[in-house]
């Protein structure tokens, strides 16, 4: 068990089950990204049961679909609760979709002494290998900058491989091709963690979860829930 204190109130998170990382109350959204003195206060974590809370998403290639949505999914139940974020709410994604599902500007700096973890659970079903390659996928990443640049991290679970997937029916190739990332059939809900590098503690962190799929073969897409920062 581990206590996360959260804005000005504290929650209990455990991820030792399936629906325990839901907290006992929808987690507010810091919007004013106030510094504080103390690291503890910066810790912030999101359920998504009431509502978005603070996250948005863009297509990251001109000509291609956002597919990221929230709410309650036709094909899969959330990690906790009955709210999340999907590449489609109602199915399987479509092709030639790319979008970061991105969190909302994080001040960190008190945390700046201090080792840091992100902690996310996700679940996913991408286009299988074929041919040696993989198709679709995603990854996450990190950002001290607001979003002006952003910097891979070293997830807990591994990445399947390079997306290397056929664009030649999209409007452009992906910007995401070539990345690492994960793909193929995952094995149910995971918890990823990765440790923040000291860099992006800054006033103006963000983390974004970044998807692709190419021209043709799709499947169920990438669900994520009850992502935290904690010591």
């Amino acid at each position: 068990m581990r206590s996360i204190l959260i804005i000005a109130s504290v929650y209990t998170l455990s991820c030792a089950q399936k629906g325990s990382a839901q907290l006992a109350n929808d987690t507010p959204v810091n919007d004013d990204t106030a510094a504080s003195g103390d690291c503890a206060d910066a810790l912030i974590s999101f359920d998504f049961e009431s509502d978005e809370q603070g996250f948005t998403s863009w297509e990251t290639d001109e000509g291609f679909e956002d597919p990221w949505q929230w709410g309650n999914p036709q094909t899969q139940t959330c990690h906790s609760g009955d709210h999340c974020w999907t590449t489609g709410l109602g199915g399987w994604y479509d092709d030639c979709v790319a979008g970061a599902l991105v969190s909302q500007t994080l001040d960190l700096t008190a945390c700046a002494d201090s080792d840091l973890t992100l902690s996310f659970w996700h679940f996913y079903r991408f286009e299988d290998q074929s041919s040696y390659t993989w198709w679709d996928g995603g990854k996450v990443q990190v950002s001290a900058d607001a979003g002006e640049t952003w910097q891979d991290v070293n997830p807990s679970e591994p990445y399947t491989g390079a997306i290397m997937g056929n664009f030649s029916e999209c409007e452009i190739y992906s910007e995401f091709y070539g990345e690492e990332g994960w793909s193929g059939i995952g094995y149910g809900w995971n918890e990823v963690t990765a440790t923040i590098d000291a860099s992006v503690l800054t006033d103006s962190f963000q983390v974004r979860f970044w998807f692709v799929s190419d021209r043709s073969v799709t499947d169920e897409g990438w669900f994520i829930d009850d992502v935290a920062i904690v010591q």
